[in-house]
């Protein structure tokens, strides 16, 4: 039987199950005598009968007790409670090896990270007569801390100790079907398949497979069903790992290989001289210098980093033509290590580095300090509100960062907005400076008496242009005078102080189109004059950043650039890596940093009671998953293989047959919904400008015309129940607001008066919901005949509600970030019992688009991962 919260074995309280393998389930339970959290392993009630099961349990527990490694979980004791047989185990909280290998593979140096105590556990497991034969990603657990463990020994065969087995050091496995043999198919060795003699080299075959999936995302014998695997495996060679990625040192191919060698006398005959190879790959890699010291953990995302060695060769193609004769090499450093980092700041003499991190744990924004060219940090600030944009004061006496209004762990978005505050670099108490609504990047001016913010979104206004900061009376002084709905952001002053160089952006706020401004300053950093667009350089969310000469400006939003500050010379790209954000140069060194994220969505099916499985997963983000109206077909959004453009694709419900609905007519579609009838789909598509507006389409493809046509923006459509209206949200007003248009087209007119965002109408056609702001906020409800509003829901995830056929699913905010996997509370709104219940906790970092079946029972959801690192390119010209 499965055991529940509360039930006792002895001792042990157990509190929740953590999982199931071959030979037992596994709970996290508490030892009421030492007040510890343990783990708890027992024979399914299912198998007490079976006789040769209870054997091989009873042998785990005698192999495993045996092993004393700080990579090997602990066996504390081994017990029979009550007819059940259970071991007693350390509790390692963490993420398995198979959560975090990105689908392109894991960057070198964090391969090595974790490979190498593998490669230690398996020589302490193998020195005391003990064969895994069950190695595989998922045995292999990276704590919270960063680790490394090796996991189950469920399978594992204790050594005989008679004479010959002493001798040979081997044990005989009877030949069994595939399925019956102890292991895993697609991890197991040709002699474990084959039913030949094991022993330690056929761990090493396994860890040759698991390394091959580390370094490419892909299992080196993969075939469409596992008798065509154990086939492989046994007469089939691999593809060489370079072909799939092709960055990997050729030593650690020729590791992999060697590994996987069919014959177990030419692989490693010894794991201990693997974990030799291993460590000396690594010197080798360091000091080479295209990895950096040992990393704390990190999440490893779907959509993998790519190779340091490749980015540096290509920044350095494109950097080495603009570099001054004699200038050295330009060359691209790791700066952080830690889960997601925002907003690095150099100190003046370009030697250390403030930056916002959410730490390993991912529990809060703090602002850290490190020393470039050093693996730790120093935590600045301690407040739970979290904090972010960090800057430097030119004489290096303080440090400038933003405080949000409440704490997230969700990552630092553009529209967040919080209070100006200042911290001495050395520690101690932090001062606010103003109340002041700020957001993003500050730069300080030249005397230290100013700091340039932008104006973030407030209760008593939309966001606005450029404002100075008096750092002693928090007196607030405009800059820029952007007309609403268009505002600035990113302001920074150029080394001398004569000019301020800024992003001018308009369109829909989430997703903007920016350009580079530069307005010339008098000695009071009053305008002087009006300001000036550079040429060609629109951009998303732009970060911008003087060189330190003062002659060019350094900006970019997913990739950078660089352009004259005269505006002489066209923009020269900085063909760094993909996804470079918010550049920060050094003034007292050829330094320039930038944020480096990735990101991965894919679209996961969701019945309750049972896990999520993935239907569509690929190397972009497929997000916005709507159900049709028969619930036999899905729309989503996503940029195709080989497409850089968002656009509107459709499904059958499980995923397949996905094929492409749209080809523009803007630059990026987004958000479809499918009218009542299932013949046309409502979509908001961005032009060449960043303005939005609402299109349709019919789902065969053909019929596209223009729903709406207004500087406002019009985003996030859907239509009403009755097929007859089209709902979507508008800035045409100043600030975010419900309207609705005939579906054939006519006068518009609008629906909320106090803010919303993201409508929905009942199943019934009687109510229209929608969230009251972008961001977390109040799901609100109203009368599709007008009426007042009333709040349904006090808070919702941004963008993660749908409408069932009784009520209505959710994202609640907030969620557990602690530990290596972020998850989201999957929640039920009884629209007739007004009752909540919760649905399920599901992993993500944020749940891009819910869309619910037309029989209640299925869910679809975009889950988000993503990771960001501080990057540096050293001698930067």
């Amino acid at each position: 039987m499965s055991l529940t919260s509360g039930h006792r074995l002895g001792p042990y309280e157990i509190l929740t199950p953590l999982g199931a393998g071959g030979m037992g389930e596994v709970y996290r339970a508490r030892d009421s005598r030492l007040d510890r959290e343990v783990a708890i392993k027992v024979l399914p009630a299912d198998r007490v009968a079976d006789t040769a099961r209870r054997w091989a349990f009873v042998q785990e527990a005698k192999a495993a007790s045996a092993l004393n490694h700080p990579h090997i979980v602990t066996i504390h004791e081994i017990e029979s409670v009550d007819g059940l047989d259970f071991i007693v185990m350390e509790y390692v909280p963490g993420r398995t090896l198979d959560a975090l290998i990105p689908k392109n593979g894991m960057p070198v140096r964090e391969l090595l990270r974790v490979a190498i105590p593998m490669a230690d556990a398996l020589a302490a497991a193998h020195e005391h007569g003990v064969v895994h034969c069950d190695l595989k990603p998922a045995n292999v657990i990276v704590s919270s801390k960063g680790v490394v463990k090796v996991l189950d020994f469920g399978v594992a065969k204790l050594v005989g100790h008679n004479v010959d087995a002493e001798a040979t050091g081997t044990v005989t496995v009877p030949l069994q079907p595939v399925g019956a043999t102890a292991g895993t198919p697609p991890y197991m060795s040709p002699e474990q398949l084959s039913g030949g003699t094991v022993d330690a080299r056929s761990d090493v075959f396994s860890f040759g497979t698991v390394l091959y999936e580390m370094a490419t995302g892909h299992r080196a014998f993969r075939r469409q069903s596992v008798s065509a695997t154990a086939a492989a495996i046994v007469h089939d060679e691999p593809a060489a790992p370079r072909q799939l990625t092709p960055a990997l040192p050729d030593d650690l191919e020729r590791i992999i290989l060697r590994c996987l060698k069919k014959d177990p006398a030419r692989r490693f005959q010894h794991a201990s001289d693997l974990k030799v190879e291993l460590e000396e790959l690594r010197d080798e890699t360091q000091a080479k210098g295209t990895s950096n010291a040992p990393r704390a953990r990190r999440r490893h995302l779907v959509l993998g980093a790519i190779v340091l060695a490749v980015v540096g060769i290509a920044a350095t193609v494109t950097l080495w033509a603009l570099r001054p004769a004699a200038f050295p090499e330009p060359t691209l450093v790791h700066l952080t290590s830690e889960r997601s980092t925002e907003g690095g700041s150099f100190s003046p003499d370009g030697t250390q580095v403030a930056y916002a991190s959410a730490g390993d744990d991912g529990i809060n924004w703090d602002i850290r300090l490190k020393v470039v060219g050093e693996v730790e940090s120093r935590r600045l600030t301690t407040d739970p509100a979290a904090e972010g944009y960090p800057s430097w004061s030119r004489d290096g006496t303080q440090i400038a960062f933003l405080r949000y209004n409440s704490g997230t762990t969700r990552g630092l978005t553009h529209l967040a907005v919080g209070t100006v505050h200042l911290i001495s670099p050395v520690g101690g108490p932090d001062r606010q400076v103003s109340t002041f609504p700020a957001r993003l990047q500050l730069s300080w001016s030249p005397d230290g008496r100013w700091l340039a913010v932008s104006k973030g979104r407030s209760p008593s206004g939309p966001p606005g242009g450029i404002y100075l900061l008096s750092i002693a009376s928090g007196e607030a002084r405009a800059i820029t005078f952007p007309t609403a709905p268009a505002f600035d952001v990113s302001p920074a002053f150029s080394p001398e102080g004569h000019d301020l160089a800024y992003a001018s952006c308009e369109g829909a706020e989430v997703t903007p189109a920016c350009e580079v401004r530069v307005v010339a300053l008098d000695t009071g950093y009053r305008p002087r004059g009006p300001t000036r667009a550079l040429p060609s350089t629109r951009r998303g969310w732009i970060g911008v950043a003087w060189t330190r000469d003062g002659r060019s400006i350094v900006y970019g939003a997913g990739d950078l650039s660089r352009i004259r500050a005269n505006g002489t010379t066209p923009p020269e790209p900085l063909r760094l890596m993909a996804n470079a954000w918010w550049p920060s140069t050094a003034l007292g060194r050829p330094r320039l940093a930038f944020m480096q994220r990735v990101g991965d969505a894919d679209l996961y099916h969701l019945e309750e009671g049972r896990p999520p499985e993935p239907i569509v997963r690929s190397n972009v983000n497929d997000i916005q998953p709507q159900y049709s109206p028969d619930g036999r077909r899905i729309a989503l959004v996503s940029a195709g293989a080989g497409e850089t453009k968002r656009e509107i694709w459709l499904a059958d419900a499980d995923g397949s047959n996905l094929v492409r609905l749209t080809r523009g007519p803007g630059l990026s579609q987004g958000w479809p919904g499918w009218s009542p009838d299932g013949r046309s789909i409502v979509f908001d598509s961005r032009d060449p400008n960043g303005h939005v507006d609402i299109w349709l389409i019919d789902a065969s493809g053909s019929g596209l015309r223009q729903l709406t046509n207004h500087s406002g923006d019009e985003v996030l459509p859907s239509f009403s129940r009755d097929g007859r209206f089209v709902y979507f949200t508008s800035k045409r007003t100043g600030r975010d607001e419900v309207w609705r248009v005939p579906s054939a087209g006519g006068t518009q007119e609008q629906v909320s008066r106090d803010g919303g965002v993201f409508p929905f109408e009942s199943w019934d056609g009687r109510t229209v919901y929608y969230l009251r702001a972008v961001g977390d906020a109040p799901l609100v409800g109203r009368s599709v005949e007008g009426g007042e509003e009333h709040v349904v829901l006090p808070c919702v995830q941004q963008y993660g509600y749908a409408v069932g056929p009784r009520g209505i699913f959710y994202t609640a905010c907030g969620g557990e970030d602690a530990g290596a996997s972020p998850r989201r509370h999957l929640r039920y709104w009884d629209a007739v019992t007004k009752r909540q219940r919760s649905v399920a906790d599901v992993e993500a970092e944020v749940v891009m688009g819910l869309s619910v079946s037309p029989d209640g029972k299925h869910l679809l959801y975009g889950r988000l991962e993503a990771r960001s690192d501080l990057m540096m390119i050293e001698n930067f010209p």
